[in-house]
């Protein structure tokens, strides 16, 4: 039976635009199916505004339906006073820039205010001309909500540190101050820049400083709330180069690392001046009670 070259031929070329379509359609579908299930919400818009996409997640986080949102304009979620930020990015798509985690304010259906974090890459056609833009959109409303409530308690525990009556002083495992209160300051007769990042023995007399290296280090490899130098006269060093009695409270911060996992992990101390209730004898570098702590006295036992 004789062939016929020219249906060959014909047949070879269908068969190879389709199996050079399939994997076009596949990625097609992927993207699609990608699309329509992302927890982001993803917008395609022209480069004048017009919305042309409109994905599940931005009628959930927006309130509009894509059959209300496609072919309107974008202004319609930008609150007034954010109108001039967002002729600004449709003004770096169009020279074909990036605009990368931009945070920002949008207006869901029924006026309410969200926090969004904003993605915009340019859409190009075969010839490279900028012709619209997707974007992707993040709801980062709960986000900033617990941020800002932790401003707020880190404030407030601020506040209470610095009201405290008695100096409280946070240093990590290698020694120095991170923190100290208003009290500290008074206290020791230092200003809080001369404190921060000095070593803590810099407040002990000079005679018991390397000895409590070891103590501090030991308390780290075990630490929990307790009285330090229980029983014994403590002693503190002002900056002048008097000493004074003191009660010493220690106790513990973990850190998002954990503290034992981290060597910045902080341990807080708590002091109390005893010099009000025992007289100004031990301003004497030299005074009964100091003799007693250079012989007994362990700093963090």
């Amino acid at each position: 039976m004789a062939t016929r070259p020219g249906r060959d031929r014909s047949r070879r070329r269908r068969h190879d635009i389709t199996v050079n379509m399939r994997p076009d359609d596949d990625i097609a579908a992927r993207l699609a199916a990608i699309v329509q299930s992302s927890d982001d919400a993803i917008i395609g818009k022209t480069v004048d505004g017009i919305v042309t996409s409109w994905n599940p997640a931005a009628e959930r986080i927006f309130g509009y339906t894509a059959a209300e949102m496609v072919g309107e304009s974008i202004m319609r979620i930008i609150p007034e006073e954010r109108r001039a930020e967002e002729a600004e990015v449709l003004s770096r798509i169009q020279r074909g820039e990036v605009i990368d985690h931009l945070e920002t304010i949008r207006v869901a259906k029924g006026g309410r205010a969200i926090n969004i974090s904003l993605t915009v890459w340019p859409v190009k056609d075969a010839a490279g001309r900028v012709i619209g833009a997707s974007k992707t959109v993040r709801d980062v409303t709960q986000r900033k909500r617990t941020e800002a409530a932790f401003h707020q308690s880190e404030t407030q525990a601020h506040a209470i540190l610095e009201a405290a009556s008695e100096a409280i002083l946070i240093v990590n495992r290698s020694g120095p101050i991170v923190s100290v209160n208003r009290k500290t300051e008074e206290m020791f007769g230092y200003p809080r820049e001369a404190l921060l990042g000095q070593p803590l023995e810099m407040l002990l007399p000079e005679r018991l400083r390397s000895r409590h290296v070891g103590h501090r280090a030991t308390y780290f490899k075990d630490p929990h709330v307790r009285p330090m130098g229980q029983g014994l006269d403590l002693v503190a060093c002002r900056r002048d180069g008097t000493e004074f009695p003191v009660e010493i409270s220690l106790s513990y911060v973990e850190t998002e690392n954990g503290l034992q996992a981290s060597p910045s992990s902080p341990t807080s101390r708590s002091v109390r001046s005893w010099s009000g209730r025992r007289g100004r004898q031990s301003d004497c570098p030299r005074s009964a009670a100091s003799r007693r702590e250079l012989r007994t006295r362990s700093t963090t036992r």
